[in-house]
């Protein structure tokens, strides 16, 4: 079960009277109407609306006192014909009519996502950002003492390891590795070897292929607190 949900958003100049609001209301009720054929709100408030319309979509409205409008609109996609789907042009001419019956200062469209999906292709970077993946399957799964191990195929990357959620190694960074060991210019047989790391056990694994005596692996990730240089 899955829906595909994207986001329209308006500015509009508010006036002091705040009768915008219900001003407002109105046009995207008349744009409902005549774009979505949905004659009227199943709910409406005083800043919000929703509406039902055909083939599984949802419309959410809202309007905030800033003059910002913003337009949710949720398709849900499991049963639905192909043609029956919304497309990119789809979401694009309804935010022009929007656009055009609010006489906004600004109109954007954000791009669709999926959720509801077996096999969530959406993760988050370091400092919040969204990134999709093009996960296609599920290799591995298991919550350990310590984290939760989780492995997704990826027809770009490869199998990627995740733990706790967090992208640790791919496939694809064979490279990446290599690199770190020297690119055959060290000569790890019989030698021991320190790894501070290394959590991934990328390293680890490329190292045991060059018969090393003995490799000890250290976590460090406790260093920020104790070696603050």
């Amino acid at each position: 079960m899955s829906v595909n949900q994207t986001l329209l958003d308006f500015r509009v100049a508010p006036d002091t009277s705040g009768n915008w609001i219900k001003s407002v209301g109105d046009k995207i009720r008349e744009v409902m109407k005549e774009s979505c054929q949905v004659d009227k709100p199943d709910f409406s408030g005083a800043n919000v609306m929703l509406f039902s319309g055909q083939h599984g979509i949802q419309y959410t409205a809202r309007m905030f006192p800033d003059g910002l409008v913003t337009l949710d609109v949720v398709q849900y996609i499991n049963g639905c014909s192909e043609e029956k789907v919304l497309q990119r042009q789809d979401y694009i001419d309804l935010r022009d009519k929007v656009n055009e019956a609010l006489s906004c200062l600004k109109a954007d469209f954000i791009p669709t996502i999926c959720r509801g999906r077996e096999i969530n292709r959406y993760h988050d970077t370091s400092d919040c950002r969204m990134k999709e993946y093009d996960f296609d399957k599920e290799v591995f799964r298991q919550q350990s003492e310590y984290q939760d191990v989780w492995i997704a195929h990826s027809a770009r990357y490869g199998n990627m390891l995740f733990l706790d959620l967090e992208e640790m190694l791919a496939e694809s960074d064979i490279d990446y590795t290599k690199a770190l060991l020297g690119n055959g210019r060290e000569n790890y047989k019989d030698k021991n070897i320190l790894i501070l790391g290394g959590g991934d056990g990328g390293v680890l694994n490329e190292l045991l292929k060059e018969s090393p005596k003995f490799v000890t692996m250290v976590e460090i990730s406790l260093c920020n607190k104790s070696c603050r240089a």
